[in-house]
């Protein structure tokens, strides 16, 4: 349908440049497994490797140097290709062991006779002319541990206030650690530079708000030119938001150092929000950077021995976050710990001392989702196991994701279910017979004692499905019914028990239909192809939410 994509473009970059490759063969090709295999196998390429053959011919002394980059994953069946295409070079280009020289890179490989035994297979040479080179980390100091006073500062910053959108509220949260600092943090006058723009006013207001020493917020407001700059009066700690009468305008923030540390937000620039605001990110270095606590984190977690800290000779590497803050906060109470190590982490990983440097904490975070089974929840919505605030305001108890009999209250428990159009909630339990259900099972038991049924599935509506607003010819019939939340027993009015709370069955249907007691479709909402559903984890949806989840709170990049 796209002809266009038929159609040979003479101009076009990749066209010129495998022409001149084909020409003349480069000194450095950057390529993959795939393209080098096809490069190979066509005629056309066949000059490549002629004229490059010839090279090494008539020049002996020079080296052909293959760089295999992330080595250790040329494993198994790919690594046997990879193995075999590179022999097949060798013997295209027609090299001796002395022309064929060969670097593998990796940052996975700890044993250094394991790899050059490993390279030497892969590349067809000797173990014994590969070198083996590892760094050496350096360790940050200092190293130590976090006093009880620290932990109580860093777990009073709110982690949705250090994430937050709005740039001041990121600000207000990091309030409490400026007196911490054992670097002084001094304010600045910021100069306001108004990018040269056609489409913009000959002069706009902007008004810039900023943080001062003492973690105070004032705001002023300049008259600033097009393509012109200006002072501001006020000294501050950081800029922390500028709002310009302008729309297309583009208006910067910049310290003395030069570096812009905060924009304007509009169309044609990148936002303010968690983009670009170095300041958060150089002042909560400042602050950060000398921290013991902080070096103990970077060395424990990127398994870098220090001399002068003990608890970084032992359990390196990635940590389990609960652990890890039994060692950054050993004077705290395991909740306070975890509560300081978690703002200290997010924190750490947003400083920086310059735009563009690496975080203080480069950290790679591993995190691990589990499915649930499904939800059970308390069939008392007045339960003890649930805060004084919450009792009564739903139309369960306490929720658990675990199957049980009894919520911690001593009432039944039963799997929830919803429907998927509305969200209903509705029970679902096991009874002997739907025309005449009397007790209800939390789980399928099969067959009773002292008797041949069989138990069948029930739901029970937890709303009034007459609250519809209409119902046509083809809606569900219920039956109302009282559910008894201390014994799982089912009774036709609310007289029978003072406890009972009101459900609603399916209308009685006939005989022998194993699913008489299962809504067809939602009695409330009438909705026939969303369906009810239990609250497994189940399909594609979950794990499209964690992903939008996950992006969304990702940290301010500066």
């Amino acid at each position: 349908r796209n002809l266009r994509r038929a159609i040979e473009r003479p101009d076009d970059t990749e066209l010129l440049t495998r022409h001149e490759i084909q020409v003349a063969p480069p000194d450095l090709l950057v390529t993959n497994y795939s393209m080098l295999e096809y490069m190979m196998l066509r005629p056309i390429e066949r000059s490549i490797f002629q004229q490059t053959r010839d090279y090494f011919v008539a020049n002996p002394n020079e080296r052909f140097i293959l760089v295999l980059d992330e080595a250790h994953l040329y494993r198994g069946a790919q690594g046997t290709e990879v193995a075999m295409l590179i022999r097949r070079l060798r013997h295209r280009l027609d090299l001796s062991a002395q022309q064929f020289q060969v670097i593998t890179t990796s940052a996975s490989f700890e044993d250094g006779e394991q790899a050059t035994t490993f390279a030497a297979g892969l590349t067809g040479t000797e173990s014994e002319r590969f070198v083996w080179i590892n760094g050496d980390k350096e360790s940050k100091v200092p190293s130590q541990a976090g006093d009880k006073d620290l932990a109580d500062a860093l777990a009073k910053i709110p982690l949705t206030g250090l994430l937050a959108e709005d740039a001041k509220t990121r600000f207000k949260s990091i309030v409490s650690l400026l007196n911490l600092s054992s670097r002084p943090i001094t304010a600045a006058k910021y100069i306001i530079i108004s990018k040269g723009n056609e489409a913009g006013k000959a002069r706009c207001r902007v008004t810039v708000l900023g943080m001062v020493e003492g973690g105070g917020f004032v705001e002023e407001t300049m008259q600033i030119g097009n393509g012109r700059e200006k002072e501001t009066e006020n000294a501050f700690l950081s800029v922390v938001s500028l709002d310009c009468s302008d729309p297309v305008a583009e208006i910067s923030a910049c310290r003395t150092q030069g570096h812009v540390e905060c924009m304007t937000a509009n169309d044609a620039v990148v936002s303010t929000e968690k983009s670009v605001h170095f300041g958060l990110s150089r002042i909560l270095y400042d602050i950060l950077v000398d921290f013991g606590v902080t070096g103990r984190l970077i060395n424990l977690t990127s398994s870098t021995l220090c001399n002068d800290d003990l608890e970084t000779k032992a359990e390196l590497g990635a940590q389990e976050i609960r652990r890890l803050a039994s060692r950054l906060f050993p004077d705290s109470s395991p909740q306070q710990a975890q509560v300081a190590t978690d703002i200290l982490v997010e924190a750490a990983s947003m400083s920086r001392n310059k735009p563009g440097d690496t975080p203080l904490l480069a950290a790679r975070v591993h995190r691990f989702f589990r499915g649930i089974p499904g939800i059970w929840a308390c069939s008392d919505p007045e339960c003890s196991a649930l805060p004084d605030e919450q009792r009564g305001q739903g139309v369960t108890g306490k929720l658990y994701v675990q199957p049980r009999r009894e919520c911690e209250c001593g009432r039944r428990v039963f799997e929830l279910l919803a429907c998927r159009n509305c969200g209903t909630a509705m029970f679902q339990a096991y009874t002997q017979s739907v025309r005449r259900p009397t007790y209800l099972w939390t789980e399928d038991v099969g067959e009773v004692d002292d008797s041949m049924d069989t138990v069948v599935p029930i739901h029970l509506c937890l709303d009034d499905p007459e609250e519809v607003e209409s119902q046509d010819d083809d809606s569900q019939s219920t039956r109302e019914m009282y559910l008894e939340p201390i014994t799982g027993r089912l009774f036709q009015n609310d007289v029978d028990s003072g406890s009972a709370r009101q459900v609603y069955i399916p209308a009685e249907a006939p005989a022998g239909n194993r699913k008489a007691g299962m809504f067809e479709k939602c009695p409330k909402c009438n909705d026939r192809f969303s369906g009810i559903s239990n609250m497994a984890t189940k399909g594609d949806e979950p794990f499209q939410h964690l992903v939008s989840a996950q992006l969304m709170s990702q940290p301010p990049i500066p």
